[in-house]
């Protein structure tokens, strides 16, 4: 992990020298970061979509075979088969994240914004932006993006919709506010992504559907 934080530190390095902002950096930065993950990222969103598109005949499985656990397993996988569905995909885009968040929060351990340490009305990217005004901005891009990739059928998920941004908000509280921009970039472009992967239907084929 240290070599990862290591790296991102050198590309925030070479990113301010380019814009002179370390908040342009950070920006930067998770852009190419997003775009990095992209495959992946489309790869798990679509099979989200997928998994919700099928919901229905799963649980008309699930009340087929509710006293054959062996039986619905096998009609679960040959459901998934059939419509080209892993459900491993999502968990595996979260998997892989995980490492360059915390390779990033190892990055801003301790570092020195020399030069320009404000941006926009945070006065030092090193410290906890003074007005939360980042941290709040990160809550609710948390909670807009769970909104937009959550089946409203997952009684579960739909609880960690409200949850997750009470966490990310608390978490804001006390991390610099150069981590919390980053959120709040890095929630912004997934929205976008989601938009941009999986367009809603002509208005048409809903009418035929």
């Amino acid at each position: 992990m240290a070599w990862l934080s290591d790296f991102m530190r050198q590309l925030l390095d070479t990113l301010f020298r380019f814009t002179g902002s370390y908040g342009l950096a950070i920006i930067l930065i998770t852009l190419v970061l997003r775009i990095v993950l992209l495959p992946l990222t489309a790869a798990g969103m679509r099979s989200s979509f997928k998994m919700q598109a099928i919901d229905a005949e799963r649980k008309e499985l699930a009340k087929k075979y509710k006293k054959d656990q062996e039986q619905l397993n096998r009609a679960t996988m040959e459901l998934w088969k059939r419509h080209k569905v892993n459900p491993f995909a999502g968990c595996l885009t979260m998997l892989v994240q995980l490492p360059i968040i915390f390779g990033f929060i190892g990055a801003l351990r301790g570092y020195e914004f020399a030069g320009n340490p404000a941006f926009l009305w945070v006065p030092h990217l090193g410290e906890v932006d003074p007005y939360y005004i980042l941290p709040i901005l990160a809550a609710i891009g948390t909670f807009v993006q769970s909104k937009l990739t959550t089946p409203a059928t997952d009684a579960s998920m739909q609880t960690m919709t409200y949850l997750f941004p009470v966490l990310v908000l608390a978490f804001g509280f006390r991390m610099p506010a150069a981590f919390t921009l980053y959120w709040v970039a890095s929630s912004l472009f997934s929205v976008v992504e989601r938009f941009l992967i999986i367009r809603p239907a002509p208005k048409e084929a809903v009418d035929k559907a």
